[in-house]
């Protein structure tokens, strides 16, 4: 008996089954493999954009709050804290006066 029918016609194909549902739990574990930090990143593209908005909506800090921070961090040697809390009273308060702006420079 030959394998395939005999004078050349052949039955048609079946169709194909469909493909099986994709696993959900496989597909995610795959994307953790080639981007490990790509769910952190969504987890945190809400919050991250609340906090944005709130700094932009945030009141600028004036030239008293900042003298009163930088004199709280003491006269001698300012910790990492320190020197980012500095930093970043420089680039908030640009017009700082002169009583304030050898505070911020010292550190």
């Amino acid at each position: 008996m030959l394998p395939f029918p005999a004078g050349g016609a052949m039955a048609a194909p079946r169709p194909l089954s469909p493909a099986p549902p994709k696993d959900d739990h496989f597909s995610g574990a795959m994307d953790d493999v080639f981007h490990p930090y790509e769910g952190e990143r969504r987890e945190w593209e809400g919050p991250e954009a609340r906090i944005e908005a709130d700094e932009a909506t945030a009141a600028p800090i004036t030239d008293e709050e900042a003298e009163w921070l930088m004199k709280r961090l003491g006269s001698g040697r300012l910790s990492a804290a320190g020197h980012a809390l500095a930093e970043r009273l420089k680039a908030q308060v640009p017009d700082a006066n002169a009583r304030l702006k050898p505070l911020i420079d010292a550190a």
